[in-house]
């Protein structure tokens, strides 16, 4: 009986093991095919972030651009040039010549 079993028992070792080759190299390429796809997402998520960045970088740039215009300062009035003074200084030499 012992035998028997020790037989069986190997038998479905045997067939695990010669199953397991057969569909092993589905798993690999399964694998493969799924590890490139990660690759491939993991690639896609950093150019993703760079141009996130880049758009954060651009908006950060307007700002300091916004923050750091001068304020233009406005010509200073140093007094008023009377202009009848200068007419009536005109008048009054065409009038002695």
């Amino acid at each position: 009986m012992r035998v028997q079993r020790q037989k069986s028992l190997q038998k479905c070792t045997t067939h695990f093991w010669a199953n397991l080759k057969r569909t092993n190299p589905k798993k690999v390429a399964s694998h493969e095919i799924s590890e490139e796809k990660r690759k491939e997402k993991e690639n896609l998520r950093i150019i993703q972030e760079k141009k996130e960045q880049d758009r954060l970088d651009q908006i950060a740039q307007r700002e300091a651009l916004k923050t750091n215009k001068v304020a233009l300062e406005k010509p200073k009035t140093l007094g008023k040039i009377d202009l009848t003074a200068i007419k009536k200084a005109c008048a009054s030499s065409k009038k002695s010549s």
